[in-house]
Parts: C-alpha cells; sequence; structure tokens
C-alpha cells in the first residue's frame, strides 16, 4: 500500500512538474532560439505566438481567438491538445489524492512506521527508476517512432499530421523541437517524482518515530 501511494503521489508530483513545463510560452521560445528554428516568421512574432500557445494550454480558452497565424487545422488540433492537457489537470488531482490516501492509511495501520515509510521510499524509488529508464532508453533509440505512436495512442484523428508548406505551426514546433523538449520536461519530472520517496525517507528518521520505537 506504502510502495504503490508513493507511486501515485510521485507520479501527480512529476505531472505536475510536466504541465507547468509545457505550458511555458518562454520554454518554447528558449528552445526554438537553442535550435536556430527559422519558420518564416521573425523572432518577436514567434515569441508572441509562442506565449499565445502557452496561454492556451494554461486553461485561457480564448488565447488563440484572436491569432490569424494559425490556420483552421490548426486549431482544431489545439483544441484537442486543450482537452489533453484539461484532463492531464484531472488525472493529477485524481493521482495526488489517492497517493496521499494509500499512504495515510498504510501509516497509520503500519505496526511499524519508520520501516513502511523507508519500504514505500525505496520501493516506489526503484519502481519510478525502472519506469522512467526503459521509457528514456526506447524514447531516446527512436524518438520519430516514440513520437508518433504518441499521437496515434492520444488522438482519434489526423489532425496533427500539419504541412510544412501551409502550416506555420509545424515550422514553428517541428519533430527536433520536441525531441529538446522532451528531454527538459523528463529531467524536470524525474527530479520532481523523486520528491515523494526522498520526503518519505527523511520524514522516517524524525524524532517522533525514533522516540516511539517505531
Amino acid at each position: 500500500m506504502g510502495i504503490l501511494g508513493a507511486v501515485l503521489f510521485s507520479l501527480c508530483l512529476a505531472l505536475s512538474a510536466f504541465m507547468a513545463s509545457a505550458v511555458s510560452g518562454k520554454l518554447y521560445y528558449k528552445t526554438q532560439v537553442q535550435l536556430e528554428i527559422d519558420p518564416g516568421i521573425d523572432r518577436a512574432a514567434m515569441e508572441k505566438l509562442d506565449n499565445a500557445l502557452g496561454a492556451y494550454l494554461s486553461g485561457d480558452a480564448h488565447a488563440l481567438d484572436s491569432v490569424s497565424e494559425f490556420n483552421a487545422r490548426e486549431k482544431a488540433h489545439m483544441q484537442d491538445v486543450y482537452a489533453l492537457f484539461s484532463l492531464g489537470r484531472h488525472v493529477m488531482a485524481l493521482l495526488g489524492i489517492s497517493g496521499l490516501a494509500l499512504l495515510g492509511l498504510g501509516f497509520c495501520f503500519a505496526p511499524r512506521r519508520r520501516r513502511f515509510l523507508r519500504v514505500s521510499a525505496l520501493g516506489s524509488a526503484l519502481v519510478l527508476a525502472l519506469a522512467a529508464g526503459a521509457l528514456a532508453l526506447w524514447a531516446a533509440r527512436d524518438f520519430g517512432y516514440a513520437f508518433s505512436l504518441l499521437h496515434h495512442i492520444l488522438f482519434n484523428n489526423d489532425l496533427w499530421l500539419l504541412n510544412p508548406e501551409t502550416d506555420l505551426m509545424i515550422r514553428m514546433l517541428p519533430e527536433e523541437f520536441f525531441g529538446a523538449l522532451a528531454r527538459v520536461l523528463g529531467l524536470r519530472s524525474a527530479l520532481a517524482a523523486l520528491a515523494a520517496p526522498l520526503a518519505l525517507w527523511c520524514f522516517s528518521g524524525d524524532l517522533f518515530l525514533q522516540s516511539k520505537g517505531r
């Protein structure tokens, strides 16, 4: 129960870090500049569009209403992405509540609370490390395939298949952009996920538990 609770709460933290960074127009622009992406518009215009995309995915449903640079197909795809991010926020809340509930119940009924906390910390850290390592190796081996497969899983249409000749969005956000962004998001998410096991391990050495001999 403790390991499952810690894993769920760690996933909540990881998803929270992922979502916070994935809606950052500043991060989009920084990544584009580093990769020297040239979508055919000046950087000031690109930065403005990046901020509009970030605001939209953050929950401002009208952030793209006045954006004329994106066509109907691009905006229709972003509506799908918007719905996905909205679902992600609900999933994040569910993971956090479930994880804390399991940890709380396990802690209350554990005969040896220090051991419960340490097993939960180590077990969840191991599960998360193995899962994250496997995912990272798979994506690093063939990011293009992983990227395409993920889109096929997440979307039930082909709106995400944009044409560089007619669609500005794909020129602003090519596959190489998502590859670089994935590395940043993956690192931030991994660090956030480790916060829960680390906190459990630190709490297991609390003076209260030591004084109780538990």
